[in-house]
């Protein structure tokens, strides 16, 4: 495991994966450290007078700064919330908004295309929020040939 520790800015990287900015207060950290390095075994604390010393274990305020690190990845790995019944009505009206547009130029008077059909998709597609199911359960009408 490879770590560094620079509690004047709340960085703490592990592994690689880094996190600044992190309340860092309930690690206990001594005021005199500026940063500590860890890497397999093995590390160093560099203190804020600029002396340094050599560590073969991980102190105990540094494993709860990791603590702190954990929650900060469990929380940024988290899965997105599921949208609210307001979200998946607007990105339904947004879908139906967007295919309306794409079919405008059916209605043009010279479009090559069967127009009623076409009128008749678009008038579904504006009472796609009229549905029972909306906004969860949602049948798109088929697009004419």
């Amino acid at each position: 495991m490879k770590i560094t520790i620079v509690p004047v800015d709340g960085t703490v990287i592990r592994d690689g994966v880094a996190y600044t900015e992190l309340d860092l207060s309930p690690a206990g950290i001594p005021e005199n450290i500026h940063a500590l390095q860890w890497n397999a075994g093995a590390g160093t604390v560099e203190y804020t007078d600029n002396e340094f010393s050599l560590i073969k274990s991980v102190p105990t305020w540094a494993e709860a700064a990791l603590d702190v690190w954990a929650e900060a990845n469990e929380k940024a790995n988290a899965p997105p919330p599921e949208p609210t019944p307001e979200e998946r009505a607007e990105m339904a009206r947004r879908q139906q908004k967007w295919l309306l547009s794409q079919s405008d130029w059916t209605q043009l008077p010279d479009a090559p295309v069967d127009q009623a059909a076409w009128a008749e998709y678009r008038q579904d597609l504006r009472n796609v929020t009229k549905q029972e199911g909306f906004p969860d359960d949602i049948v798109w009408p088929a697009t004419p040939e």
